[in-house]
């Protein structure tokens, strides 16, 4: 794997790895309100994630960090205005501090200046929708996971048609499970979060509410990368992905009031 600036995981891919970075960002804002004797701490760890998903060069890990903090506030910040204002305040001053650096300033500058529909990465990731006539009579139930890359070639006219990858998640998804298979998964995602979040809204303790806001949050700002890679076929992210949404999950399970 050539050696590169940039992060990256053992993969040698840094979308996977600040992919898989991402969600402990939440957690670290959730500690960062929470823990009192800490926070200091709690605040320097998600300044410093935040500062790695930025340079990383990752705009897939960019529009996930926007999801994430968009639900973050959503979710935990919204009626308590004075609890947001510290650790947006330190968000603020970490994104104009790294513009800064020129290195830093160089690398995000020259990222944001690549979104246009004629870059190479975003004109693929267009170009593979038209792939899903690939579903043709295989309608209900796809092609079978796992052989998008068998199938494709026919229905690909983009810039890269060497790629056997959308680098889509739910389109792969689709392609390969069909119809039932994406209205499963959604469906089965849907109420999760529905019943999670009715069953958060019933918490008798707030800082077990927060956790589990922090927890959604994070799984939402990975789940928005999957967007713009085939996550579910990195084990890391894979393994990340459904391991949150599990530990979201367990606020379903019925609590016993304390003696």
């Amino acid at each position: 794997v050539p050696i590169s600036a940039r992060p990256q995981g053992t993969q040698g891919n840094r979308v996977p790895y600040t992919a898989c970075v991402l969600p402990f960002l939440s957690i670290a804002l959730w500690k960062e309100r929470t823990d009192a004797r800490s926070r200091r701490k709690h605040l320097a760890t998600a300044l410093l994630m935040l500062l790695l998903i930025l340079i990383s060069q990752s705009r897939s890990a960019w529009v996930g960090l926007a999801v994430l903090l968009a639900a973050h506030a959503l979710l935990m910040l919204r009626n308590n205005i004075r609890a947001a204002a510290r650790p947006a305040g330190a968000v603020a001053l970490m994104l104009l501090g790294s513009l800064l650096i020129p290195a830093t300033r160089q690398r995000i500058v020259s990222t944001a200046q690549n979104y246009h529909l004629s870059e190479v990465n975003i004109s693929h990731r267009l170009a593979s929708y038209s792939t899903v006539a690939a579903l043709k009579g295989h309608a209900l139930f796809g092609v079978g996971y796992g052989q998008y890359p068998q199938v494709y070639r026919p229905y690909y006219n983009g810039p890269a048609p060497w790629v056997s990858s959308p680098d889509n998640q739910y389109l792969r998804w689709l392609i390969e499970t069909g119809i039932a298979g994406t209205i499963a998964l959604f469906v089965f995602l849907g109420i999760i979060i529905r019943r999670g979040l009715n069953a958060i809204s019933k918490m008798a303790d707030p800082q077990d509410a927060e956790l589990y806001k922090a927890l959604l949050a994070g799984w939402a700002g990975l789940a928005a990368t999957f967007l713009f890679f085939d996550g579910f076929y990195w084990a890391a992210c894979n393994m990340t992905f459904w391991s949150l949404l599990w530990l979201f999950a367990t606020c379903l399970k019925p609590r016993t009031a304390p003696e």
